[in-house]
């Protein structure tokens, strides 16, 4: 019977969903208002591979080396994808997937519909759009 209770403890304690702190993911949802109920809320933020929540994403990584702090990795590009973190989580995208692009289309798309095609007037709507995003997220307005 000890011998049971022994080994059903040491499953327990040492069981990979254990690694997964779900204070972790509520701060992400804290942090990016945005992707609150986006599939970026999600465990796969951190742990891409289902069910094997030891795996880290390289996003986890760079989250776990800053000290658990989202601010300090917003300009990071985790995935070596030339977006950093923050633009992907913006365009609710993964930033530890490098198959995961934010839709440059879009973002062309409605560039044109402002006039501004020149590569000046692209940085303007896109710098625009950031600071939009980064106000809501601070909660400004």
């Amino acid at each position: 019977m000890r011998v049971l209770f022994a080994a059903g403890l040491i499953i327990v304690l040492f069981s990979p969903t254990l690694f997964a702190l779900p204070k972790y993911l509520e701060a992400f949802k804290k942090n990016y208002l945005e992707a609150a109920g986006t599939k970026l809320a999600d465990c796969a933020i951190c742990h891409p591979v289902k069910g094997k929540m030891k795996e880290q994403s390289l996003f986890a990584q760079d989250f776990k080396k800053a000290g658990h702090d989202f601010a300090k990795i917003g300009e990071l590009d985790s995935d070596k994808d030339r977006f950093t973190n923050f633009e992907e989580i913006v365009a609710v995208t993964f930033p530890q997937d490098k198959t995961d692009l934010p839709d440059i289309p879009a973002m062309v798309k409605q560039i044109k519909a402002e006039g501004k095609t020149d590569a000046k007037g692209f940085a303007e709507v896109a710098a625009e759009s950031y600071k939009d995003v980064a106000r809501r997220l601070a909660g400004t307005i």
